[in-house]
């Protein structure tokens, strides 16, 4: 479902002719390029215990999906209990290497999560809070489910033990592609879903919808997010399909039994998806009111495949200078409390803790300070073996380069609008680079010559809790730093820009 996902086809070939991407002209840079060369990040905050997330893979489903690549198992009689016993004993386990962090976020993926017990929930939800500092009424909880009766029928028990954040694979509102998609639910049964999910999570329900399909069209897909808009809750997620390697639909393609679209239709529904979504933003005359500024469908496109729900904030509080100078902050900040706060900590760099079968993770090491990322063991009867023999599923770690830290940072920071800052980059690398004196400063001064990118002094989002929004903006002096980002223009064919920064 949410937790990566697929970088956009780019419009064109990323070139210097004309129009590339979608189109529209974004803010320059609110400082001329040289006065970055020495300045530096300030008013940023002290240091506190850093935060953790947490992901947790549920690795079973009733069905598998014919574009679905992740480690999941179709199992009609998984072993429950066994499976509970192993996640809270590698939970423990890797808790226990990072005392008093905070967790801030929990994240139930997989396979399908919402097909366990909800007692299964609460024990990890528990066991978070018994090892380390966790606030279930800040923290926000989010639990992957799939749109079936038998799954919602269990959604008031998980509001109950803590879930405050729904996630619904939806994929599609076309009942023609339900059955191309290896779904196992109607249209009727997702917007029944959405509609409960909203009762009972209100403001804090997200879903998928994959375009790029075989056979679809342009007009087909205009109709679709339409539907998709008009009954969108706070965020929503728009993917080009993906042929993943092993899949049924990889095989489809292979064989010649389907056809992926042309790059030309792909890129007029990834312009239409930003378009129709953004559109009251995109035209908006500045004011203090986001009920105002986003009067359609108010949804800002603050990541390349994630949109965000603007909420209103005081105006008597909201920083005048930032509606003047700086809209795109500003947009940041009126869709902060509807973006999802999980997969942004992946973007911006965080630590997080994966743990259940094949997850993944990217931690610091408590002791001598190095960064690794973490493997757990693939098959889930193997993985719980080595949790009842040693205590976690650990296949290998992976300690990382100061240089792949950078990159890393890099590539996910210019997934979202709010870019990579010289504050984030100080946060988890050594030797004191600022941006300019690391990336090629030729290939940055030409991307924000072409309006791909901006280089502006942003503030920092980095340490702001889900509900920060209004304490953003009555902050007196918000917290700096120089940042580069992309424009919705760069955003487009970001995955073209990325390699000549790093030249």
């Amino acid at each position: 479902m949410t937790r990566f996902g697929a970088l956009p086809r780019p419009s064109n070939v990323l070139s210097w002719g004309p129009k590339i991407g979608p189109t529209g002209s974004l803010p320059r840079p609110l400082v001329p390029y040289q006065a970055y060369t020495t300045k530096a990040s300030k008013a940023l905050p002290a240091a506190q215990p850093t935060p953790l997330t947490v992901y947790v893979h549920w690795p079973y489903c009733e069905s598998k999906c014919t574009y679905c690549n992740f480690n999941k198992y179709v199992d009609p009689h998984p072993p429950v209990d066994r499976l509970a016993d192993c996640l809270v004993t590698e939970l423990r386990t890797s808790l226990a290497a990072h005392p008093g962090r905070p967790v801030q976020s929990v994240y139930f993926g997989g396979g399908t999560p919402s097909l366990a017990p909800p007692n299964v929930i609460e024990r990890l939800l528990t066991t978070i809070a018994t090892m380390n500092p966790f606030d279930r009424s800040q923290a926000e909880v989010t639990l992957e489910a799939n749109p079936t009766s038998l799954e919602l029928g269990k959604m008031r028990a998980f509001k109950h033990l803590g879930v405050n954040r729904l996630s619904l694979g939806i994929q599609t509102l076309d009942p023609s592609a339900l059955q191309l998609l290896g779904r196992n639910h109607s249209v009727a049964d997702a917007l029944r879903a959405l509609g409960t999910g909203q009762k009972l999570f209100p403001n804090n329900v997200t879903f998928d919808l994959i375009y790029g399909r075989p056979h679809q069209t342009v007009n087909q897909w205009q109709n679709e997010l339409r539907l998709a808009l008009e009954c969108a809750d706070s965020h929503l997620s728009l993917y080009e399909l993906t042929y993943k390697r092993g899949t049924p639909l990889f095989k489809a393609l292979e064989s010649g039994k389907v056809e992926r679209l042309s790059d030309n239709t792909l890129s007029a529904m990834y312009e239409l998806s930003i378009e129709a979504s953004t559109r009251a933003i995109q035209s908006k005359e500045l004011c203090y009111c986001p009920i105002q500024v986003c009067r359609e469908y108010d949804l800002y496109h603050y990541e390349v495949s994630n949109f965000a729900r603007c909420e209103s904030v005081p105006s008597q509080i909201f920083p005048r200078h930032l509606v003047a100078n700086d809209p795109t902050s500003a947009d940041i900040i009126r869709s902060f409390r509807s973006q999802g706060y999980h997969n942004a900590s992946y973007w911006r760099g965080a630590d997080y803790i994966g743990i259940g079968p094949g997850a993944h993770g990217r931690i610091t090491d408590h002791h001598t300070g190095q960064r690794l990322r973490t493997y757990r063991i693939l098959n889930p009867p193997e993985w719980m073996q080595q949790c009842q023999s040693i205590g976690h599923g650990l296949r290998k770690t992976q300690p990382l380069t100061a240089e792949e830290i950078r990159e890393e940072l890099l590539v996910f920071s210019l997934r979202m609008k709010e870019g990579l800052s010289d504050y984030r980059l100080a946060q988890y690398t050594t030797g004191g680079q600022t941006l300019l004196e690391w990336l090629n400063r030729e290939q940055v001064e030409l991307f924000i010559e072409s309006e791909h990118m901006e280089l502006v002094e942003a503030p920092v989002f980095d340490q702001c809790a889900k509900d920060a929004s209004t304490a953003i903006c009555s902050s007196p002096l918000l917290s700096l730093s120089p940042t580069l980002r992309p424009t919705e223009k760069g955003l487009a064919v970001i995955d073209s820009i990325l390699p000549r920064l790093i030249q």
